[in-house]
C-alpha cells in the first residue's frame, strides 16, 4: 500500500472488534461506536445495520460537502437511521468543512451525551480519526478540540461502562496532525485537563490584546 494512513484497511480491524465482543457477553450486551472523521466510512454503519437490533448504535460526523459526501461509501446522510429493529440507532450529523470545535462538541454534547444516556452501553468504541484537524483534509478541529471529545467519551465509559472505552486509530492525511492529534487524545486519557473551548482565533486575539494593550493606555 502506497499511503499507509491513507488506505480502508482498519475496516477490518474495527469490523473484528465489533464481532469480537460477543466473545464477552457477560460484560458486553450493548455498544456505542461512534466516529469522528471528515469523510464518512461505511463499514462500522454497516456492521452494526446488519445485526438490525439495538444493541449496536452508531454515532457519526462527517464532512457534508459534495465532494466528500460523493466519496466512498456514500454514507452519513441524516435520513439514514439504521434498520429493522436497529431503526434509530444510527446517528448521522453532517456538519459543512468549516465546522470545527464548537459545532464538534456541541453535536457531542446535544445529540451523543443524550443517546448514551437513552442506551446504557457498555462498551463505548470510538473510531478515531485525526482527518478533521485543520491541517488535513476539509474540517477545522484543533488539538483542544481534539482532546474535549476524548474527555466526552471518556466520561460516557467512566459513567455506562466502568471505564470500558477503546479507540481505534483510525488515520489522517497529514503526519503532524496525525501524531499530534494521537498524543492529545492519550494526554486526556492519561488523566490530563481538557481545556475550555473558543470560537477559533478568540484565543489569539486575547493574547494580542493583553500585549498590545499597554501602548494605548495612559500612566496616571
Amino acid at each position: 500500500m502506497s499511503d499507509p494512513f491513507g488506505g480502508f484497511f482498519w475496516v477490518f480491524v474495527q469490523r473484528k472488534l465489533l464481532t469480537g465482543t460477543s466473545r464477552f457477553t457477560d460484560q458486553i450486551e450493548k455498544i456505542i461506536g461512534m466516529g469522528i472523521e471528515s469523510r464518512r466510512k461505511g463499514r462500522p454503519q454497516k456492521e452494526a445495520e446488519d445485526m438490525k437490533n439495538k444493541s449496536v448504535p452508531f454515532f457519526s460526523l462527517k464532512n457534508k460537502s459534495v465532494p466528500f459526501f460523493s466519496f466512498y461509501p456514500g454514507s452519513g446522510h441524516l435520513h439514514e437511521v439504521g434498520a429493522g429493529f436497529g431503526e434509530g440507532y444510527t446517528i448521522n450529523v453532517p456538519l459543512p468543512e468549516t465546522a470545527g470545535d464548537i459545532a464538534f462538541e456541541k453535536a457531542f454534547r446535544e445529540i451523543l451525551l443524550p443517546a448514551a444516556e437513552y442506551f446504557e452501553p457498555d462498551l463505548v468504541l470510538v473510531s478515531a480519526g485525526f482527518d478533521p484537524h485543520h491541517n488535513d483534509m476539509a474540517m477545522n478541529l484543533s488539538y483542544d478540540g481534539f482532546k474535549v471529545l476524548t474527555s466526552i467519551v471518556q466520561g460516557i465509559a467512566d459513567q455506562y461502562c466502568d471505564g470500558r472505552l477503546v479507540l481505534v486509530l483510525e488515520g489522517g492525511y497529514n503526519l503532524t496532525s496525525l501524531s499530534r492529534g494521537g498524543h492529545a487524545v492519550l494526554e486526556v486519557l492519561a488523566g490530563g485537563d481538557a481545556p475550555e473551548l473558543q470560537e477559533c482565533g478568540v484565543k489569539e486575539v486575547t493574547e494580542a490584546a493583553e500585549f498590545h494593550r499597554s501602548a494605548f493606555t495612559r500612566d496616571e
